[in-house]
């Protein structure tokens, strides 16, 4: 019987920036919240800034005074 080797897959895994974005998508995919703050602060971590669609864009009325 020969011996395998152990490569420590979960090392990488923890270190890669896609692994984290998959995470992140996953999470956002069943609304857990938990999951999602995890990997984005993850994410910061490793240097990555996520930014989506729905948070860059803002609305015209807030940066219109009331006049």
């Amino acid at each position: 019987m020969s011996k395998r080797t152990n490569s420590h897959p979960t090392n990488e895994l923890a270190e890669s920036h896609f692994f984290w974005l998959s995470v992140l998508r996953a999470a956002r995919g069943i609304d857990d919240v938990f999951l999602e703050e995890f990997a984005l602060r993850r994410l910061r971590e490793l240097g990555t800034r996520v930014v989506f669609d729905c948070e860059s864009k803002s609305e015209p009325s807030s940066h219109e005074g009331n006049r």
